[in-house]
């Protein structure tokens, strides 16, 4: 119920409709929080199915090439195939960077910034965000910038509109997560998964790559030692991500690795 609230008043104040300066979100846990108790001791958590990062390579191929059939077959039978569906570039942004998908989904392009420079971020306002204090800085790669211009070429880059808006959920409404589950339905995937269990997928691979558990944690948007740490270290530490959110890159881009091949990969080593 308090999530349901607290993305209903996120699109209104968005929108416009409670008055400028935008307010608060009454209802994100740090606002929520003198009355609620801690989130970790509310519900047990689930591990979400999800691809191996050993597969990821072979999926976002899949991904990427997908077009969904468009009209009716032609009398000599060929039927013209649709252009990459919205559902399906948001699902590739959401595994590139490593989000919770309805954070990506609510991202409007004002919190999209220097895209034309050399070190493009995305702020993620408090609202939007599952931590609810403070933006969440998400350094912006290369092919996470491709699918940002794929969707400026077909919607434009009018500051108030979603990023990833669909032909019948209009500019300003998110799309709903039934696209996404539609999507990975569609894929026929080798096995089930959810769109949720690609930060595992991400996870995984970074630590069998010995990324530093602090930028793993705060590219997903968790805090790595606590509260009480937090309040003292607050770097965000962005361009160290974008050096491990680069690589990711690089890897997921890569075509699937032959039975036995070792694919080259460029680390970086846990400081000692």
């Amino acid at each position: 119920m308090r999530q349901c609230l607290a993305r209903m008043f996120s699109q209104a104040i968005d929108s416009g409709y409670l008055g400028e300066p935008k307010p608060q979100n009454p209802f994100t846990w740090e606002s929520m929080k003198h009355v609620l108790p801690k989130q970790k001791h509310v519900h047990e958590t689930t591990p979400r199915p999800a691809v191996p990062f050993e597969e990821i390579r072979e999926f976002m191929q899949m991904l990427r090439a997908y077009r969904p059939l468009k009209g009716r077959p032609r009398l000599d039978g060929i039927q013209h195939r649709a252009e990459r569906p919205v559902s399906a570039l948001w699902l590739e942004f959401v595994v590139l960077s490593g989000v919770r998908i309805g954070e990506a989904g609510q991202a409007t392009w004002s919190e999209m910034e220097g895209l034309d420079g050399p070190k493009p971020i995305w702020r993620v306002p408090a609202e939007h965000h599952k931590l609810g204090r403070g933006d969440h800085i998400i350094p912006i790669t290369k092919p996470m910038l491709d699918v940002l211009v794929e969707m400026y070429r077909r919607n434009g880059a009018e500051e108030s509109k979603l990023v990833f808006s669909g032909p019948n959920s209009g500019p300003k409404n998110p799309m709903s997560r039934v696209n996404m589950q539609a999507l990975l339905r569609r894929l026929k995937w080798k096995e089930h998964i959810t769109a949720h269990g690609f930060r595992s997928t991400f996870t995984g691979w970074a630590v069998k790559e010995q990324w530093q558990y602090e930028l793993i944690s705060r590219q997903c948007g968790r805090i790595p030692h606590g509260e009480v740490f937090e309040r003292y270290f607050r770097e965000p530490m962005v361009e160290e991500r974008r050096a491990m959110m680069e690589a990711w890159g690089r890897y997921c881009s890569l075509p699937p690795a032959e039975a036995g091949q070792v694919l080259p990969m460029h680390r970086r080593k846990t400081a000692t």
